[in-house]
């Protein structure tokens, strides 16, 4: 997963195809790896406004799955069929005090086929954010 762009308030990134290991039992995308995705986006996109820095948990995600997405393929399968690149945009739709609103949608780059879509609401907490394996603040 890459910044393909940002902006205060907003973060896209792009994926060359979802990775195998976010694969369930049915080929398919795990609801738990959109719930991720969108998680990390939104959560990215709250630090290019927070002129504080400060640390945030998640108080409720919200996830709609509207279509089904395969992965890249285990290892020693062949892959079948091309599969699109991923866009995990991101916006913040409002900065509060205690609480940023924010929502999300994964959907194929080319076609625009939106895979799912999210809404998350964080609550700032009093702990400064630190970075942690080569991850901080954008912009």
């Amino acid at each position: 997963m890459e910044i393909n762009d940002f902006f205060k308030g907003s973060v896209v990134f792009r994926l060359e195809a979802f990775p195998s290991i976010v694969r369930n039992g049915l080929d398919s995308v795990h609801g738990g790896a959109h719930a991720t995705y969108v998680d990390c986006a939104t959560s990215c996109g709250v630090y290019t406004l927070d002129d504080l820095n400060r640390g945030h948990v998640s108080v409720k995600i919200d996830m709609d799955y509207l279509a089904m997405a395969k992965t890249l393929p285990l290892e020693g399968e062949k892959l079948t069929h091309d599969l699109p690149s991923i866009l995990i945009d991101s916006r913040v739709i409002k900065l509060g005090k205690k609480l940023a609103y924010c929502e999300a949608k994964v959907a194929e780059e080319v076609s625009g086929r939106v895979l799912s879509s999210g809404t998350h609401v964080k609550c700032f907490i009093d702990k400064k954010f630190r970075c942690w394996r080569g991850f901080g603040v954008l912009g």
